[in-house]
């Protein structure tokens, strides 16, 4: 069977669940996005700022040298 045609089947399933689950959503709700998306990108900020601090601590030079 084709890979699309699966994607798309489970999407439609998660989609009909959704919309038996969450009252007062549509499916194409804008704050629903923004808010999920808002998330995701707080997320990836946090995660990524103590690795990104982290690596400015380290001398350029120093770092180049070492290979």
């Amino acid at each position: 069977m084709d890979p699309l045609r699966i994607g798309f089947a489970i999407a439609a399933g998660v989609t009909m669940l959704t919309l038996a689950t969450l009252h007062d959503v549509g499916p194409v709700d804008p704050l629903t996005y923004a808010a999920v998306a808002a998330g995701l990108l707080g997320a990836a900020a946090l995660e990524s700022y103590e690795p990104a601090r982290r690596a400015s601590t380290v001398d350029p030079a120093e770092s180049l040298a070492a290979e």
